[in-house]
């Protein structure tokens, strides 16, 4: 297997894994706000949907054109203005599985050149399409081992259940 065909299942793999952790919890989980100021697992649900719809149009953007400008988002402003509060967790995870499916069916398909594509990040530098796909596949384990944690602390802290919920 290719270093690039590695790397996409684990792109892939740790999307699902996202999505099964939240399959697994409660709305009444989900919703929880912690006490110290972190996001509810809905949040971190909304944050990695909007991460991943900049994430495809960046992957979409340095394929497509020859060394795009590609911008970090805000992070901060996008709870408030993109009413996290009133979204629902279930409908971002959907979006999560979708660009993961079409994603993966466009990333599997290239050559190996189309790997070492380049667009220019704001803040980074220049950045390949290869060490793009690895920023967000890190960034979604990251995210999935923090929503570990904060379900765990959460659990000890409160008792919460894990009843099931279906995603529709």
């Amino acid at each position: 297997m290719t270093a690039q065909l590695e790397l996409l299942q684990s792109f892939a793999e740790n999307r699902l894994a996202f999505a099964a952790f939240f399959s697994e919890k409660s709305e009444e989980d989900i919703q929880k706000m912690p006490e110290d100021g972190e996001w509810s697992l809905a949040y971190i649900a909304h944050h990695m949907a909007d991460a991943d719809t900049y994430f495809a149009t960046r992957f979409m953007s340095i394929l497509a054109e020859d060394n795009p400008k590609i911008y970090p988002f805000d992070e901060d402003a996008f709870p408030t203005r993109l009413n996290y509060f009133y979204r629902d967790a279930r409908t971002s995870i959907a979006l999560i599985i979708s660009i993961t499916s079409a994603m993966t069916e466009i990333l599997s398909n290239l050559p190996d050149e189309a790997w070492q594509r380049t667009g220019e990040h704001a803040a980074r530098g220049p950045m390949t399409l290869q060490s793009m796909v690895e920023l967000s596949s890190k960034h979604m384990s990251d995210h999935l081992e923090r929503s570990e944690e904060h379900t765990s602390e959460l659990q000890s802290r409160f008792g919460i259940s894990y009843a099931v919920f279906c995603l529709k």
